[in-house]
């Protein structure tokens, strides 16, 4: 490479997509992100029309028949873990969802969009949060 004064050769830079990645993996990254970001611009348009309750129980429904059909003629749990696992499901997930979806009706598109980015965070953090004794859930 020459750096003179009249012919700088600069060294080429890919602006996405670098050495080893492809288009496919680029994408494969952000497909989701754009799904995961667009969500709460989307879900804020749809209180227009549909109630946050009933928007929240059709995304569930959704959920619940899409994860029935690929999980078709897989391994299935034991009985006595589905107590529990629904359980968990309606607190952590269902009560989380519900709150979320009120919240938005009545924010900023902005608002909810940046508290909804920092979920991430809670949830890395959420063992040494829930643990009394300051010791790490495994």
């Amino acid at each position: 490479m020459t750096y003179d004064a009249l012919s700088i050769e600069r060294p080429r830079v890919a602006l996405f997509v670098s050495r080893g990645e492809s288009v496919r993996s680029l994408m494969a990254m952000l497909v989701p992100a754009l799904t995961w970001g667009l969500s709460i611009p989307v879900t804020k348009l749809s209180f227009v029309t549909v109630p946050p309750l009933t928007l929240t129980a059709t995304r569930f429904a959704v959920a619940v028949v899409l994860l029935f059909l690929f999980t078709l003629g897989q391994h299935q749990p034991r009985l006595r873990a589905l107590p529990p696992a629904a359980g968990l499901g309606v607190l952590g997930i269902g009560v989380g969802h519900i709150a979320q979806a009120f919240g938005f009706a009545d924010t900023a598109t902005s608002v909810g969009t940046f508290i909804s980015a920092t979920i991430p965070v809670f949830i890395v953090d959420s063992p040494r949060t829930v643990s009394s004794s300051g010791r790490k859930i495994p």
